[in-house]
């Protein structure tokens, strides 16, 4: 995902309407959650760095 899809995610006011929408948004806020994780972990590793140098 890249920034502006993870913004326009971010605001979207879509809940679904049926069950199937409901899972498939589920999945995607699913797969926000495991990109925002892998953010995360590259900032950590980059802070890490710079305070070893």
């Amino acid at each position: 995902m890249n920034v502006a899809l993870l913004q326009a995610y971010l605001s979207s006011t879509d809940f679904g309407t049926t069950e199937d929408q409901v899972e498939a948004l589920i999945r995607k806020h699913e797969a926000f959650e495991n990109v925002l994780a892998v953010q995360e972990e590259k900032v950590r590793d980059s802070t890490e760095q710079c305070h070893g140098c």
